[in-house]
């Protein structure tokens, strides 16, 4: 039996590997830059390290996810699914980056859940073209 990595060239899947973990990157990056920097003296120290654990928390979570799209993204997937995967965990990604810096915590929550349930919601509606299943399969 021929393994799926041997089927598929490697620049195709590197690349798909490398669009979420490139995408989670970019959303740090840039809330780094666009962060408010007075907003961690906004916030007083008990509430400051609660937050903090929440958002390592979050970061396991967000680093979880990244590996669970990258071991789905080594077999073939739709090109839909693909950019959903990658939205989903930048939006995780960048969210996090919200919490650790204490800034935008609504709209961090917003953005983490929302990633959140759309990786939940592409794992759900995505079939493996190798598994054997068909769409009518499908719930």
């Amino acid at each position: 039996m021929k393994s799926i990595i041997a089927e598929h060239s490697r620049g195709v899947l590197h690349g798909c590997l490398l669009l979420p973990w490139g995408g989670a990157l970019l959303a740090v990056l840039l809330v780094l830059a666009l962060g408010d920097p007075a907003a961690p003296r906004a916030v007083d120290a008990d509430t400051a390290a609660l937050l903090k654990g929440f958002a390592g928390l979050k970061t396991l979570l967000t680093l979880g996810a990244l590996t669970l799209v990258s071991w789905r993204l080594l077999r073939p997937v739709d090109r839909r699914y693909l950019l959903g995967y990658a939205l989903g965990v930048a939006a995780m990604a960048g969210a996090t980056a919200m919490v650790w810096q204490l800034s935008h915590l609504g709209v961090a929550s917003l953005f983490f859940h929302g990633g959140l349930f759309t990786l939940l919601f592409m794992g759900w509606r995505d079939v493996d073209p190798l598994s054997g299943l068909g769409r009518n399969r499908r719930p």
